[in-house]
């Protein structure tokens, strides 16, 4: 499992930095730097069709599954940072938020 910081703080999933969700995915399939990334697990706040089945309580550690192949830390579709960054402070949409940890190949 990742550490996650996220502080895409508009995230239904946010909780002080933190995800309460099992696992979340990182999309950018041909990204060659962090902006062309996204996290496909995002959810606004304040809408309310999330499932109780989505969220548990926040944790640090996460699985994170990611489409980002050109990253330096993905192995078959999986990230194997220590650690890394969700941004997006202002985001209202997946399209906003990037992971801060991509790194191209």
């Amino acid at each position: 499992m990742t550490d996650l910081i996220c502080t895409v703080v508009s995230c239904s999933y946010n909780e002080n930095k933190l995800c309460k969700r099992e696992n979340i995915t990182v999309g950018g399939r041909e990204a060659n730097k962090p902006s062309e990334t996204v996290c496909e697990s995002f959810y606004p706040r304040g809408t309310n069709t999330m499932t109780s089945l989505d969220a548990k309580g926040p944790k640090k550690e996460t699985n994170i599954a990611c489409n980002a192949v050109t990253c330096v830390y993905n192995e078959n579709k999986v990230c194997t940072a220590e650690q890394i960054q969700i941004a997006g402070v202002k985001a209202v949409t997946s399209g906003e938020t990037e992971c801060g940890t991509f790194q191209c190949k």
